[in-house]
């Protein structure tokens, strides 16, 4: 059912997702060691 390019697409889509989802989990991964810290 999935074509070759479908798959491209849907690689794309999620690298994407993956790469903007990953720095705004860093930014709060960040802010949350700053606030444990004394």
């Amino acid at each position: 059912m999935d074509t070759i390019r479908e798959k491209e697409l849907l690689s794309a889509v999620l690298c994407g997702e993956w790469k903007r989802g990953h720095s705004i989990l860093a930014e709060r991964w960040g802010d949350a060691v700053q606030h444990q810290q004394p």
